[in-house]
């Protein structure tokens, strides 16, 4: 059985763990379905015919129709490629949830691979919050929470450091 301290870092990695990764699983999946749908529902580029122009009215009309259609199709293209993105980001922030789960499993059991892998994401979250703390001022809620941030990344770098001397 890990000592004190250890167990307490453990449980934070676990309990960050579900805080990433039950929103992630739910944002990956409604966004991979969004940009499924938006890919499936795209239509086919019909063919270029050259414009009409017998008649200056059904020209109008052709050339207006190819205009909103392009402007559109544009549109629809950034959609996509914003599902897309989010979908991406959503993915990422899943595997790295799923990696702080087993960071927090090998801290249990004592795993000497876990004390370097949590030792960076210490690490990591101290700088974060240093950042956030200096360039916020001395008063705000930014500077509160970069506060709390390097406080525990200090923390737990400190019962890294202790706990596996």
């Amino acid at each position: 059985m890990p000592n004190r301290h250890i167990a307490i870092l453990a449980n934070g990695f676990y309990s960050a763990a579900a805080a990433l990764g039950l929103p992630s699983l739910i944002g990956s999946l409604y966004f991979g379905f969004v940009a499924l749908r938006l890919y499936i529902a795209t239509p086919a580029p019909r063919p270029t015919a050259p414009i009409d122009t017998s008649n200056s009215l059904t020209s109008a009309l052709d050339l207006t129709t190819r205009m909103l259609s392009a402007t559109f199709g544009f549109i629809g293209a950034i959609g996509d490629a914003v599902a897309r993105g989010l979908a991406a980001a959503f993915v990422l922030v899943l595997c790295i949830a799923i990696t702080m789960f087993f960071i927090g499993r090998g801290l249990h059991a004592q795993a000497g691979w876990s004390r370097v892998a949590a030792g960076f994401f210490m690490v990591v979250l101290f700088l974060i919050g240093a950042l956030m703390s200096l360039s916020a001022g001395q008063k705000g809620l930014g500077s509160l929470i970069g506060l709390a941030l390097a406080s525990g990344g200090a923390y737990g770098l400190w019962t890294l450091w202790k706990g596996f001397a």
